[in-house]
């Protein structure tokens, strides 16, 4: 009877020290469960927080180097559109003199002008040449520098005078009215009476590329001419920064329909960036420009939008590149964060 009892016993033990086992097993089973999902949320918390730093850091970097770009390209150009008006100021203020010396100094120092000059235009053509050669050499880029005006606008003697000043060979010449006043770039300007800026054209003989700005010479709302600038779009090639460890970013300037002005991407050249992303992608860029402000967009690729200041125009300057080149930093964390 003891005997049997001392065996219930045992068993009754052993079957406490299994339950106490399996309890055992189920707690420290939970317990990794909840340890491994808290461990996995911590991760995904850290992985997001760390991602979203990184596509802020690079956001910001993005924006830095499009304003960077814009603010080189605008010293060009406000540089440029200062001189021009300062060119049709003075052109302007010498028009409206009245009464002044009528005596003549002597011959033109315009090659092509064959009337003698009076002192006050002899004095005008000298502050104009000396204008246009100190620009010249003073900013980069610069092609040509011309004041082409209406008949009559400059003097009774000279009815056809206009000065053109040629960077190469540093030459002052003179356009005949029948060569330019025809033209639609002139065309263009009396009518609009605006300040623009043309697309660049590449030049046959030289296969280079250049862009023209004009500001119309108003004296109120008569017409006298304008004043025009040629600027090679080598000026551009300082917003080319690969050389700086940016080799796989696309630094472009484009028109307010996506048509490029300079890009680094030789596949660019002559074409609108539809014919590369595609045309109802390109239109949606065309349409966020329509404010007028900054702008950053992600999808296929990564881009930082940013207005030039240029008058009669409106141009952008865009930083593009691939989302694997935009996230390399970031996935080179999470990798490491992940191991």
């Amino acid at each position: 009877m003891k005997k049997h009892d001392a065996q219930t016993t045992g068993l009754r033990q052993e079957k406490r020290r299994k339950r106490s086992h399996s309890l055992s097993g189920r707690i420290s089973l939970s317990l990794g469960i909840i340890m491994l999902f808290l461990f996995a949320m911590m991760t995904a918390f850290i992985l997001s927080v760390a991602s979203a730093a990184f596509n802020k850091k690079n956001e910001q970097n993005m924006n830095a180097l499009s304003n960077l770009n814009a603010g080189r390209v605008n010293k060009i150009t406000v540089n440029t559109s200062t001189t021009m008006q300062s060119l049709a100021d003075s052109f302007v203020n010498f028009q409206k003199e009245d009464g002044g010396d009528s005596s003549l100094s002597g011959k033109s120092a315009v090659d092509g002008v064959s009337a003698p000059l009076t002192i006050p235009e002899a004095e005008e053509e000298y502050y104009l040449m000396n204008t246009m050669r100190g620009f010249s050499k003073n900013n980069l880029g610069i092609v040509s520098q011309a004041l082409l005006l209406e008949p009559g606008a400059f003097s009774k003697e000279n009815v056809t005078y206009s000065l053109r000043y040629d960077t190469d060979g540093d030459k002052f010449s003179m356009v005949p009215y029948e060569v330019y006043g025809t033209q639609d770039f002139y065309k263009e300007t009396q009518n609009s009476k605006a300040a623009s800026a043309t697309l660049p054209i590449e030049n046959p003989d030289t296969g280079k590329s250049s862009f023209y700005m004009t500001v119309p010479i108003l004296d109120g709302d008569r017409f006298l001419g304008i004043v025009t600038t040629e600027i090679s779009t080598e000026v551009f090639n300082e917003l080319d920064m690969s050389t700086l460890g940016y080799e796989n970013v696309f630094f472009d300037v484009l028109d307010n329909q996506n048509n490029f002005v300079y890009s680094n991407n030789p596949d660019a050249k002559g074409k609108n960036l539809g014919d590369l992303i595609g045309q109802k992608y390109s239109d949606m860029l065309v349409e966020k420009m329509q404010n007028k402000e900054a702008f950053f967009q992600r999808d296929s690729q990564v881009r930082y939008y940013v207005p030039l200041e240029i008058e009669g125009v409106d141009w952008w300057v865009q930083t593009a590149m691939t989302i694997p080149h935009f996230d390399q930093e970031k996935n080179q964390l999470l990798f490491a964060l992940i191991l």
